[in-house]
């Protein structure tokens, strides 16, 4: 779940107010605008959410990369450049787990034209 306040010019004296929007997530770890009212937000076990902070409406977002979520290790980070979405996570390889980074384009609840643009090139066992 996803808490959220807000805060205008007649609340600013008073104490803001805490809600919880969206369902509960498991592992939240990084997050992200799309809009004014949409966020995206990745789970550790390799899910991403879109919540609609208007209405708490939660979609799960489709065809993410495979991850690896030991250790430190998951989906870790989540990043909204204009057209293209960006994710940062534990990709396993034959020799072991590097990190990678993907772009994307997010076609309604699925992501499109995913490739890998980087891979760290020291896998890690550990």
């Amino acid at each position: 779940m996803c808490l959220a306040f807000g805060l205008s010019s007649q609340t600013l004296a008073q104490t803001p107010k805490l809600e919880a929007i969206g369902p509960a997530l498991e592992h939240p770890w990084g997050m992200d605008f799309l809009d004014d009212t949409k966020l995206l937000i990745t789970e550790r076990i390799g899910g991403l959410q879109l919540i609609d902070l208007s209405t708490g409406a939660a979609s799960r977002i489709t065809n993410l990369p495979e991850v690896v979520a030991e250790r430190q290790g998951g989906l870790l980070d989540v990043l909204v450049d204009q057209d293209s979405l960006y994710l940062c996570y534990a990709k396993q390889q034959k020799d072991g787990v590097v990190t990678a980074i993907d772009r994307a384009i997010l076609s309604g609840t699925q992501l499109e034209y995913r490739q890998t643009i980087f891979m760290t090139n020291t896998p890690s066992r550990s």
